[in-house]
């Protein structure tokens, strides 16, 4: 069962602080600030004495997500993720804790403790450059807290607190920030930039500040009260209403992708499984390596450092549908990043066997808002040309002997859909939504569209000639 909400028009309002508030009976508490703030002496307080009170009591913490924390550790290990990158990655890991902890405790009538919730996000991303109203977006389906403390503490008493129990806890701060530009000596510049971003969210969030410098238990008597006089007042009735004034003019659902304005050609090649997509990229790369192009080829999931998470996490089953379309825009954002981009600047040829329009129609298919993926992807430059490589879903099915078809996994199938339990069906009708919304796409997006059941060769002539004409540059001889 999908327990997150695809977020909608609904869900991204012109002022954030209209997010509506979560709708479960139980009680979502955030507690955020800096390292050495004490968040969690103060959580583990909490919880100990909301226990004692009888009440039912889960925790959840920052970058712990199973699915996504070790991708995390390691890619901060070798340094070489972009700030943007992070952050999607950041927001799977949130999504992953939503489905498979919050979100099911909050409907039993748990009080959920978050150790640095979304609004951490918001601070550390915004400290690196990535631009706020994005942010919003890209968390557009995270439950707003019923209590959001901000334990405020400056950022040289921070530091030394951290400091003086052995550093651990601002490695990963430290490494992130070296991430955006920064080097570790510069880590305390860092922090400065966090609480002012902390500081900038306090109001339209109604945060609840607490000076982190008084005693544990000046400030601990301070969360009890708040805490108790909300859990009294909530009564397990509250319900979620969301004002029309606080919903945000209608996004684009066909938002364009900006210009790469760089030398090199990016070329796209699209379309379903069994489409002969990988056969027409390798003829191409093949052509235009032999007139001298430098040609960087990029397939689907491919980024060393986040494919094989999931990988494992398909494997596993393990993947919901918000976090799976996460784990893909991270996978997708590195390549951009270490390998589209560099290319580009370099003057190459850039072939790519699928692009954001695979995940366009893979997630609408599962029931993503348009608007909201437009959003998520408008990092990704536009490419010069992208054909597709048009086969309807039975041809396809065809394509795909029965073998092949149930050594898919799940998702590959489409049976986390629901649409029927047995694979090869289930296949089937997935692959036709995936169709149509292909298809969709091909009439807004301007694709060159290519009749798949052609031959190989005719095909590929087609593609050699429209590239030809469109991006003389890259078909002709150096």
């Amino acid at each position: 069962m999908t327990l997150l909400h695809w977020p909608t028009q609904s869900l991204l309002p012109s002022n954030p602080a209209g997010w509506a508030r979560q709708p479960y009976p139980g009680t979502l508490i955030a507690v955020d600030g800096v390292d050495g703030s004490g968040r969690a002496t103060q959580l583990e307080l909490l919880a100990l004495w909301l226990q004692v009170q009888g009440y039912g009591v889960v925790s959840t913490a920052w970058n712990s997500s199973k699915l996504v924390a070790r991708t995390i550790r390691e890619a901060r290990q070798q340094n070489s993720l972009t700030p943007l990158t992070y952050s999607i990655l950041h927001a799977t890991d949130v999504a992953a804790r939503h489905e498979a902890e919050i979100i099911p405790a909050l409907r039993a009538g748990y009080v959920v403790l978050v150790d640095r919730s979304i609004f951490t996000a918001f601070a550390r991303d915004s400290a690196r450059g990535v631009a706020r109203d994005w942010l919003y977006i890209l968390y557009a389906f995270g439950l707003r807290p019923d209590l959001s403390f901000y334990l405020r503490i400056d950022a040289a008493r921070s530091i030394g607190r951290v400091a003086g129990i052995g550093g651990e806890a601002s490695i990963d701060e430290a490494i992130e920030s070296a991430s955006a530009g920064l080097v570790l000596d510069s880590f305390a510049r860092f922090q400065e930039r966090v609480i002012s971003e902390y500081e900038h969210l306090v109001e339209p969030f109604d945060m609840l500040p607490i000076d982190a410098t008084l005693p544990i238990k000046s400030q601990q008597d301070h969360l009890r009260d708040v805490v108790s006089a909300t859990l009294v007042a909530r009564n397990g009735k509250h319900t979620s209403v969301l004002t029309p004034q606080s919903l945000s003019p209608p996004l684009d659902a066909d938002v364009e992708l900006p210009a790469h304005g760089l030398p090199g050609t990016l070329i796209v090649v699209e379309g379903g499984d069994r489409s002969g997509r990988s056969t027409q990229v390798r003829l191409l790369v093949e052509w235009l390596e032999k007139r001298g192009q430098a040609v960087v080829q990029t397939d689907w999931n491919t980024s060393p450092h986040i494919s094989k998470a999931i990988h494992k996490a398909k494997a596993d089953g393990a993947l919901r549908p918000i976090t799976y379309s996460l784990f893909y825009a991270a996978d997708f954002a590195d390549r951009v990043a270490s390998v589209i981009m560099p290319a580009l600047a370099r003057g190459e040829v850039v072939v790519a066997d699928r692009y954001v329009y695979t995940a366009f129609a893979r997630d609408s298919a599962r029931g993503a808002d348009r608007r909201w993926l437009r959003a998520l992807y408008a990092f990704a430059p536009r490419p010069d040309v992208v054909f597709y490589l048009r086969v309807p879903p039975g041809v396809t099915a065809q394509r795909a002997p029965s073998v092949a078809v149930k050594a898919r996994d799940a998702y590959e199938l489409g049976l986390d859909l629901g649409l029927s339990l047995d694979p090869e069906q289930s296949f089937q009708l997935y692959q036709q939504q995936v169709f149509d919304e292909l298809e969709s796409l091909q009439a807004s997006q301007q694709f060159v569209t290519l009749d798949g059941q052609q031959a190989v060769d005719e095909i590929q002539r087609v593609v050699r000639d429209t590239l030809r004409t469109a991006v003389p540059q890259c078909a002709r001889r150096p």
